[in-house]
């Protein structure tokens, strides 16, 4: 998997450099995400920010979490798998810059939204890509209990048992879920609108007769 996926690497890589801080206690806010910081022409936190984590535990379960669901990903091709991961991020940086000033502009990280957003599109691909239907179904559980939770957490502003994460994961931004998931699933279909349309450009007779 790791030698067919050979960006996973890359994002292995990235989050090792961007955490090296937590070895002496530190945190690189450097790569967080700050609205005006951005505008002020910091333009790199927009891809950096979902590298960065304000503790061991939040590393272990944010960056577990994404390179687990990335690696399910069933599209063969590294181009349209990074879409989805930018398609997530851009969804995050939309909602998160939405409430941002609510936070105190606490500034953002980490890659739960991005995460979320890679779980509702490997569901997508059980649901459109799979004539299994026991698969199917599974995809229909995993998109409907995803979207439920980021729903939730969105409107609660918070996350789902935060109270047993104590300090360690910050201060999560709740809308920062569903707009990945949303930013992701969006993507996802324009992907697949961009095949459809691939076929009916190469075979115009097919289409014609059917």
């Amino acid at each position: 998997m790791w030698k067919k996926r050979w960006e996973l690497w890359i994002y292995t890589l990235m989050l090792v450099i961007a955490n090296m801080g937590l070895v002496r206690g530190s945190v690189t806010t450097a790569w967080y995400y700050y609205p005006d910081q951005v505008l002020a022409g910091q333009w790199y936190r927009l891809l950096t920010h979902g590298f960065v984590h304000v503790s061991w535990y939040h590393l272990l379960l944010d960056g577990s979490a994404f390179l687990m669901l990335y690696a399910m990903l069933r599209q063969t091709s590294w181009i349209k798998r990074s879409l989805y991961v930018l398609g997530a991020n851009i969804g995050c940086i939309v909602g998160v810059t939405a409430v941002l000033p609510h936070h105190n502009s606490v500034g953002y990280a980490g890659l739960s939204g991005i995460a979320h957003g890679l779980m509702a599109v490997w569901a997508l691909e059980c649901l459109v890509e799979n004539h299994d239907k026991t698969i199917q179904r599974i995809g229909w559980v995993a998109l409907s209990v995803v979207l439920t939770k980021a729903l939730f957490e969105a409107c609660d502003g918070g996350v789902i048992f935060s109270c047993l994460h104590g300090n360690l994961m910050g201060h999560p931004i709740g809308i920062s879920h569903l707009s990945g998931i949303l930013g992701a699933s969006l993507m996802y279909g324009l992907c697949q609108i961009k095949i459809s349309s691939g076929i009916l450009r190469h075979n115009p007779v097919q289409c014609c007769v059917s």
